[in-house]
């Protein structure tokens, strides 16, 4: 047996919703990504794709390649010279578990190692893995709390409770399991989950609840008669959600949860009294659950630190107030507290059972590998920067790709020229090193603006992001200052912690404060991102203010940007000022640039000569839209191909240049409802999400 004194090249594979992929060697992170971030599908893949392993007899399913390839990319690697492949799901690809070595296109077979235990108790388990042995505590007790993971007899686990070491020993110190098996549902997650979609922020394609709308949206809202009741009692770890779901059958609402796309309250550019009050019961609700939990586990295992995580764990407002309770002395999150973060789980997962005897979780390695380790420890998690960088090279090959005009700029100018521009109020795409791992942008994939302009919220709205306006943007604040601006004692690296801010910041940084007062900050600091933390010291030299607005660098709808043709993509579709792709700096696109065609199957159904204001169009698939289009642009829809390009287009409609704002908003709006493709240089341009269909909620400000 060869002895190896170095430890192993582990790589984890989720196969749920949220599909992973994490390449851990000698006990530290090397690369992990999100599978969305590549093939540029919300969460990764349709929620019908989830079944086609049973489909298939366990041979054929959605697997996360793209993801895979992605980190040995990166670490120079190949499939060969992983150790151990560690694979896992809780649901979808069981039927794949006796077939899934064949899978691999690797001959050593037992190098492959599907993970089905602790027995139907796998996904928790992987989710505290990953919360705890990313934190620096020696040891702390581990609350995880999302939807649903693995199910049995008793139902699916929902909330459970650990006590963990990094000796590598642990225990179990609750489990909660509910049995429905459809609507009305109970726990914590789904409690939260069905008031989202019935509100009308679920994706029914992705078969997933949009939460964070909700908690936006709780802050709106008040206590009232209508609620009164509690929806959930406690009894010890036992949670009991009667009061909910008889809130549920009393209103009929039971019978409605996944019934309509659009939820069953009335929608308009304001929430109704009734959404902001319903968002306000859940939030606090959730919140006291939580508190509770966390509580009764402190109190049963004594420790002193707390690791939280689960899909629950992204909801920041419970978090801030659970920090401000003090029930631990340090309360961890990971940047990848969702399902997105179980890859690292079953990575850590795979190392601990290589190296490290005192682990047990029920898995046995299959005769192999052929190579034995040192014990070696899990390093804890510096930054959540783990994807990979790309070099000028490749930036500036993307740009020639594009016939895009650049800036070259050193580092000093760089920061210079972008702090200029975002003190003068311009919105700024900003692309930089490694891309972050979780849902938050955190200065690398993010979109900037100056938080000291009181209507940055509303022309980042009507401009980019095309998001409801009650939800807010988030601060990212010099740590150094967190405490002075913020009423927080905790750092917050990763957006997961709001926090009142103090009343004298609250008019200095309007932009990123919530109508409660609060935010959802971000601290930075100069030691795991110099660039973005230089930045910030930059434009506090000339607004007096070390906060930059950060939104996460995409559309409504579409993943955070990964690659420089991503953050083009989503550039050419919005009026973003400017654009920072590493050192290159990309400005408005001139006309002469732009070459606007109808894509195959989109009709114009209106008559374009006429005078009438709304343009009917119609999809392939026959759905039609109404696009508001002045009367003096009409004739530009027959002009809609590649010969000619939008300076031809002005000069043939007689059009002057202060007409072409107007118009390249209209045109650009066109292309993200997915009626129009832009031919740039030798790339062609769409918004693939909407190419057979309307999706015109995605992006009009509601």
């Amino acid at each position: 047996m060869r002895k190896k004194s170095s430890g192993p090249t582990v790589m984890g594979i989720y196969l749920g919703h949220d599909q992973s992929c994490c390449l851990m060697r000698n006990g530290s992170i090397e690369f992990t990504i999100e599978e969305e971030r590549l093939n540029r599908y919300k969460h990764g893949r349709p929620r019908k794709l989830g079944g086609l392993w049973a489909q298939f007899s366990g041979k054929f399913g959605y697997f996360p390649w793209a993801s895979v390839s992605y980190c040995l990319k990166a670490a120079a690697l190949e499939l060969c010279e992983i150790d151990l492949f560690v694979i896992g799901d809780d649901q979808w690809a069981k039927d794949a578990k006796e077939s899934i070595q064949e899978f691999i296109p690797i001959l050593d077979k037992t190098k492959v190692l599907y993970v089905d235990q602790p027995q139907d108790a796998s996904h928790h388990f992987h989710h505290g893995l990953s919360s705890f042995f990313l934190s620096k505590c020696p040891e702390a007790a581990v609350l995880i709390i999302d939807g649903d993971g693995n199910v049995n007899h008793d139902g699916y686990e929902a909330e459970t409770g650990f006590l963990m070491s990094r000796s590598g020993k642990w225990s179990q110190v609750f489990k909660n399991r509910y049995t429905e098996k459809s609507p009305p549902r109970s726990g914590i997650g789904w409690m939260y989950e069905q008031i989202s979609y019935l509100l009308g922020y679920g994706n029914h394609e992705i078969g997933l609840a949009e939460p964070g709308k909700t908690m936006g949206l709780s802050s709106y809202g008040r206590p009232t008669k209508e609620f009164a009741e509690e929806w959930i009692s406690t009894d010890g770890f036992r949670l009991d959600f009667s009061g909910f779901k008889r809130w549920l059958s009393q209103t009929g609402y039971d019978q409605l949860i996944f019934k309509s796309q659009k939820g069953i309250l009335p929608r308009s550019c304001e929430p109704s009294a009734m959404a902001k009050n319903l968002a306000y019961k859940v939030q606090i609700e959730a919140e006291k659950a939580i508190i509770h939990l966390a509580n009764t586990l402190q109190k049963e295992t004594g420790a002193v630190n707390l690791c939280l995580g689960g899909g629950v764990a992204l909801n920041s407002v419970a978090n801030g107030k659970l920090l401000r309770k003090n029930i631990f002395d340090e309360v961890y999150f990971i940047p990848a507290v969702h399902d997105g973060g179980q890859s690292i789980g079953l990575a850590i997962h795979g190392h601990l059972l290589l190296t490290n005897p005192d682990f047990h979780s029920g898995m046995k390695i299959r005769s192999g590998p052929k190579c034995s380790f040192d014990q070696q420890g899990i390093s804890p998690l510096e930054s959540a920067y783990l994807g990979r960088t790309y070099d000028d090279s490749e930036i500036s090959k993307t740009l020639v790709e594009c016939g895009l005009a650049f800036e070259i700029l050193s580092d000093e100018e760089l920061i210079e020229s972008a702090s200029a521009q975002l003190a003068s109020g311009k919105i700024l795409g900003w692309f930089q090193g490694r891309s972050e791992i979780g849902p938050r942008s955190l200065g690398n994939r993010s979109i900037l603006t100056s938080p000291t302009f009181q209507n940055a919220k509303d022309m980042l709205n009507a401009r980019v992001k095309f998001r409801e306006s009650f939800r807010p943007f988030a601060p990212s604040v010099l740590a150094e200052f967190c405490k002075e601006i913020f009423d927080t004692c905790a750092n917050s690296p990763y957006m997961l912690v709001v926090a009142d801010v103090h009343e004298q910041w609250i008019d200095k940084i309007p932009a990123v404060v919530h109508v409660d007062g609060t935010a959802r900050l971000q601290t930075v600091s100069e030691l795991t991102n110099p660039r973005f933390y230089r930045l910030i010291k930059s434009l506090q030299a000339r607004t007096g203010v070390p906060v930059v607005l950060n939104t996460s660098f995409n559309l409504a709808g579409m993943p955070i940007v990964e690659a420089p043709i991503d953050a083009i993509k989503c550039f050419v579709q919005t009026q973003l000022d400017e654009l920072y792709l590493g050192n290159f700096r990309i400005k408005t696109i001139k006309p002469e640039s732009l070459n606007y065609m109808l894509k195959p199957g989109w009709k114009f159904l209106t008559n374009i000569a006429g005078e009438e204001s709304p343009v009917n169009i119609s999809a392939p698939n026959k759905t039609t839209t109404n696009v508001e289009f002045p009367p003096r642009f009409r004739r530009i829809l027959e002009l809609l191909d590649s010969n000619n390009t939008m300076q031809d287009m002005m000069e043939r409609l007689e059009l002057v240049e202060e007409d072409y704002n107007e118009l390249d908003a209209i045109m650009k709006r066109l292309m993200r409802l997915g009626c129009l493709e832009l031919k740039l240089g030798r790339h062609r341009i769409s918004n693939t999400r909407n190419d057979n269909t309307w999706d015109k909620t995605l992006y009009e400000t509601v």
